[in-house]
């Protein structure tokens, strides 16, 4: 989540999660044992950030270059269909996935934050996140974990959003 004209929201410092328990050897260890990338697409507005020198990058997380997605008049929403699941966090990318029915994983480390500073448009946004809402690496890798298990358990709540 980017930083807008009101400062809202918390803006990732060194890590793509904004996770303040944040590990990098421990992403990169869990990453590998269970034979994961996670292909991240940020804002292009945020491009720049995760090239800085204090970033911590794993190496099993490849970025999605904009420029090189425009220059092939390529867009996230092309290419969707080829991952096993979404992480995300208040994008409305979210609702074109569901069409997907698959995972869907909402990374929220600053949700008080983000409701106080810009807020949202309806009371409680949790009731319409049809997915895992996490605040830590460990919740997002508890959380990896049950998908990988196959434990799906909120596909009868994306069905609900989704066909209700």
């Amino acid at each position: 989540m980017r930083k807008g004209l009101k400062d809202e929201g918390e803006h990732f410092e060194n890590n793509i999660f904004n996770y303040s328990d944040y590990d990098v050897e421990k992403i990169d260890e869990f990453l590998e044992e269970n034979n994961i990338y996670i292909v991240t697409k940020v804002h292009f507005e945020d491009n720049k950030l995760y090239k800085q020198e204090n970033f911590k990058l794993s190496k099993r997380i490849i970025f999605l270059n904009t420029e090189i997605m425009n220059e092939h008049l390529c867009t996230i929403y092309h290419i969707m269909d080829a991952f096993d699941g979404l992480i995300t966090d208040y994008s409305s990318i979210y609702v074109n996935y569901l069409l997907l029915n698959k995972p869907i994983i909402f990374s929220c480390p600053d949700i008080e934050k983000y409701k106080e500073d810009r807020g949202f448009i309806v009371d409680d946004p949790t009731l319409l996140m049809p997915g895992a809402i996490v605040k830590t690496q460990a919740q997002l890798l508890k959380n990896l974990s049950l998908i990988i298990e196959n434990h799906d358990t909120y596909k009868d709540k994306r069905n609900d959003a989704f066909f209700s």
